[in-house]
């Protein structure tokens, strides 16, 4: 699969490049272009299913290169880039139908995540196409196939799991409602986490193939199919009218479980297996199936038999104790013992009973404790994050032991590294001062908001009570201050001067501008200059 990105600075071109791992998100190659018509060349020499382009560029800008791939290579998944949040822009590039839109400056988490979602869909419309074209190749392909059945199956709406039934009786299984079935579910975590080693998907699923062929024999009857679920895990169900029939026994899930690890060359392989229910129960089950899987924290590499969902026990340390003790040694600044005595607490819960519920506690507790201590030091917590490693990270990683560990390791270097938050007034005068220099663009509150790294609703509360005005209609006099001063001081056209200040529709601005002053720019100028 090949990548076309389109941006007429070069500096954006190598960083993209510099930044993004292209290969872990599936593509083979990386072409650029720095204009419109550079990027219409390479579209006709080389094959290509995604494009990433800029909306501002000289000469044609990005929304018309946009109308021309439409057009010429409408097959081309495109994705626009911006670093204006105009709301026109969003709406011509879904006219257009682009896929995605995305405002800039974005992280690169965020860029990869909708690169990651064009692969997903190139991948899903590929695999539909083999379905309509090779449809006598069905066998074959059967995982995907009969990826919308699965989809379907999940469904809580019972015309969709029905349809679901359908579906897979029209593509030559013989299922009924009360068929008797088994769900094996694997998790390879490398394939699983996106580690940057890690088996190829139809690596897996060849072998999981041909292990199931060996140890499912055609004279019970059984049939089965494979397919990988939307957190690439690969779901099994096998089915027969015989309830008999199907023996998924311990010799079985072991030679499963050695066939896979041989053929993908991976030890880190879990498999959950449910005893044999009725196919119409199927939601039930893969609930708990998926209660299993979220707990096995540890990512314990081992057979799991699903069991009907238990009751979950508190934690079983005792907790208070240890937060007391660590909180004396956080405030003394014995930073490294505390971090041994923390990861010592987390291997207890990685042996213990109820992993994930322990997990969710000790991090809970944890965050708390430590975002205490920032507030009480008057360090600005938002500001410890980044790119690398965001707020959001730290905030879900209760559901992995190794995520978890990270975020102890990151808290604990920010209590030595973090500077002391700024004023509340240092605050206002940065966004002030953000707000003056930036006056060619449209900004909002989470623009500004977010270059002072503050949440935009605690923001926008501090700018009220600091300056008295609210942070949108200050935004607002600004940009009439400017427009007024290059209206008394300039002899540019109003319509430049709308552009200026970063308004493409020359009808807003003038509203804007009579709002406020009760004059047209056109009136204003003509006034002033009655009185000169």
């Amino acid at each position: 699969m090949n990548l076309l990105i389109v941006d007429d600075q070069l500096s954006v071109i190598s960083g993209l490049k510099n930044n993004i791992h292209f290969k872990d998100l599936g593509f083979d190659e990386v072409l650029s272009a720095t204009s419109a018509d550079e990027a219409m060349k390479v579209l006709s020499e080389k094959p290509v299913e995604v494009m990433l382009t800029d909306i501002e560029m000289p000469g044609k800008n990005g929304l018309q290169l946009n109308e021309e791939v439409q057009k010429e290579y409408p097959d081309v998944l495109r994705i626009v880039l911006t670093s204006h949040a105009v709301f026109s822009y969003a709406k011509e590039s879904v006219r257009l139908g682009c896929f995605d839109y995305i405002v800039q400056p974005a992280p690169i988490t965020e860029i990869e995540e909708a690169l990651r979602k064009a692969v997903d869909h190139v991948n899903l419309i590929y695999n539909n196409r083999r379905m309509n074209e090779y449809g006598e190749l069905f066998n074959s392909h059967r995982s995907e196939f009969l990826q919308n059945s699965i989809l379907k199956l999940y469904s809580e709406n019972e015309q969709e799991f029905t349809e679901g039934i359908e579906m897979l009786n029209s593509s030559g299984y013989s299922i009924q409602p009360e068929t008797i079935t088994q769900m094996i579910l694997l998790d390879v975590f490398s394939y699983s986490q996106s580690l940057p080693v890690h088996p190829q998907q139809r690596e897996i699923m060849a072998s999981l193939d041909k292990a199931l062929k060996m140890l499912i024999p055609e004279k019970i009857g059984a049939e089965y199919l494979v397919s990988m679920t939307a957190d690439r895990k690969f779901l099994v169900l096998i089915f027969c009218i015989d309830p008999e029939a199907i023996d998924i026994n311990e010799r079985f899930l072991l030679a499963l479980h050695n066939i896979l690890k041989m053929d993908i060359q991976d030890e880190g392989i879990a498999v959950y297996v449910t005893m044999p229910f009725p196919f119409n129960t199927m939601r039930e089950v893969n609930k708990a199936v998926r209660y299993h899987v979220q707990f096995n924290v540890a990512h314990t590499p081992d057979i799991f038999l699903v069991r009907e969902t238990q009751q979950i026990r508190n934690f079983n340390l005792e907790l208070p104790d240890y937060l007391n003790r660590w909180n004396m040694m956080l405030s003394s600044g014995q930073f490294n013992l505390l971090r041994r005595d923390i990861l010592s607490c987390i291997d207890k819960i990685r042996v213990s009973d109820h992993q994930y519920m322990n997990l969710c506690d000790l991090h809970q507790q944890l965050t708390q404790l430590f975002f205490r201590y920032f507030y009480e030091k008057n360090i600005n917590i938002m500001g410890l994050f980044n790119e690398d490693y965001t707020y959001q990270d730290c905030m879900s990683s209760f559901s992995s032991i190794e995520e978890f560990q990270r975020t102890v390791q990151f808290l604990l270097s920010a209590t030595d590294t973090a500077p002391p938050a700024s004023r509340d007034s240092d605050y206002v005068e940065k966004a002030k001062n953000y707000i003056a220099e930036n006056s060619s663009q449209i900004l909002t509150v989470r623009d500004v908001s977010d270059y002072v790294h503050l949440n935009p609703e605690y923001f926008t509360r501090l700018f009220k009570k600091e300056t008295g005005l609210n942070i949108k209609n200050y935004i607002t006099d600004c940009k009439i201050a400017a427009a007024k001063d290059l209206l008394l001081h300039t002899a540019e056209p109003v319509s430049m001067i709308a552009l200026d200040l970063g308004y493409s529709n020359f009808s807003h601005f003038t509203q804007m501008f009579r709002k406020a002053e009760g004059l047209t720019p056109s009136e204003f100028r003509a006034k002033a200059s009655d009185y000169q």
